[in-house]
């Protein structure tokens, strides 16, 4: 008699990642009691349950503004004269805060407060938050992620909240077969429906980004995920609803990857489908003038020689480097930015209320460093009269990380050949 198969007998293959996955935890695990920090999942639903046990919410003036932050959502409020911050992330170098605070500006007399109510979502950072009026008010906010103190651990989130802005309080909203855990995804008010697109997620071991498309009714609060006809949009996050042109980073050699930032305002004609510069309006300016100015041909330049590179996802033009001319020239928009407005920077939160275009902290980068900011300033969108300066921006603080990486690397190696001896 043959010898009897055993059904439930696992593959080779199976073992290996099971035992993979096993030694990473555990690798994981003493990295945390090394750092002093407990397991992020366990963290979150700690706050979580804390949150649950606010009994009514409570308000209080801000003596101060908001503490520096990037990848938080602002709101316009949708019927009183307010902006809405919610969350966002601030590093130093060599730690990480993620907020869950509620902040909101009386554009009227630039007074902050915050509001604290039962029931409100764990700290996160590059999530989404729209408004609408309907049931006297209410906000809504999906995704987002949260890390650990010392980026060891990363968790995105998949969740969808609403708070209520006439009874100040949460709820979390369980609607099945919506989008996967995301942040960096953009998310929309269209009629009574949320439209969620695009994303990525990163669990440390993993990058994955998103092009799909849901939406959510407001009316029966259930999730449809939307599968368009044609072409769309490659994979992505950060991204805006239109075209906004596709220079953003300039890699300089094959393994660094140089980011240039922009304080250029444009504004994009619908008719004709053309961008054009915005031109701010002084005291000598002839207010009959346009505002808008059109875009002068540019004078021929001699043709340098351009390199493509694709991955078949993303795509990426080479070309010759800025001239040194723009040193210095960069150096002055950092300081002052265009018309004594904000300098350039990224994941800087923005919103339009009433006409005013308001733009609120993100990320200045300086070589290897990025500091995180907290000044906030205001446009007329109808007068164009020059930028208000609502928060000055105070001194940089110090970096508390390393300039290069070179140091992490070789640790991560000394980590790894130890774990090798030991097993």
């Amino acid at each position: 008699m043959g010898k009897k198969k055993n059904k439930n007998k696992v593959s080779g293959a199976v073992k290996t990642a099971t035992k993979t996955e096993k030694k990473l935890a555990n690798k994981l695990k003493k990295e945390l009691a090394n750092l002093g920090e407990e397991d992020i999942a366990k963290v979150i639903a700690e706050i979580e349950r804390e949150e649950a046990k606010r009994a009514a919410a409570s308000e209080k003036a801000l003596p101060n503004p908001p503490t520096a932050r990037a990848y938080a959502s602002l709101t316009p409020h949708p019927t009183n004269n307010e902006l809405i911050l919610f969350g966002g992330e601030f590093h130093n170098g060599k730690q990480t805060e993620v907020y869950n605070d509620l902040l909101f500006f009386n554009a009227a007399n630039g007074a902050w407060k915050q509001v604290k109510a039962p029931g409100a979502p764990p700290p996160r950072s590059a999530h989404q938050a729209v408004a609408t009026p309907a049931n006297k008010g209410e906000l809504w906010v999906f995704g987002g992620e949260f890390t650990s103190p010392s980026e060891t651990q990363f968790h995105h989130y998949k969740d969808l909240w609403c708070f209520s802005l006439a009874e100040k309080k949460w709820e979390k909203v369980l609607a099945p077969n919506g989008p996967s855990a995301r942040s960096g995804h953009r998310m929309v008010l269209l009629g009574r429906k949320l439209f969620v697109f695009g994303g990525y997620c990163d669990d440390g071991r993993e990058c994955k980004y998103f092009d799909d498309l849901y939406t959510f009714c407001l009316d029966n609060r259930e999730w449809t995920k939307l599968t368009p006809t044609g072409r769309g949009p490659t994979a992505r996050s950060a991204c805006v609803m239109l075209p906004a042109g596709n220079d953003s980073d300039v890699e300089e050699t094959d393994e660094e990857l140089r980011g240039e930032m922009s304080d250029e305002l444009k504004v994009l004609d619908l008719e004709t489908c053309r961008w054009h510069p915005v031109v701010l309006r002084t005291d000598n300016t002839d207010t009959s003038a346009a505002s808008v100015a059109p875009v002068a041909p540019e004078e021929p330049k001699e043709r340098e020689e351009i390199t493509v590179i694709t991955d078949e996802v993303f795509s990426m033009r080479v070309g010759a480097s800025a001239p040194a001319s723009e040193g210095p020239r960069a150096a002055r928009r950092e300081r002052a930015g265009a018309s004594g407005g904000p300098c350039g920077r990224m994941s800087a939160s923005l919103a339009v209320q009433r006409s005013q275009l308001y733009v609120y902290g993100g990320v200045l980068e300086r070589d290897d460093k990025q500091f995180y900011l907290g000044d906030m300033y205001s446009l007329d969108l109808h007068k164009l009269n020059g930028w208000k300066t609502i928060i000055e921006q105070p001194p940089l603080p110090d970096w508390l990380g390393s300039d290069s990486e070179d140091e992490w690397s070789s640790g991560s190696e000394t980590d790894d050949s130890e774990e090798s001896e030991e097993d």
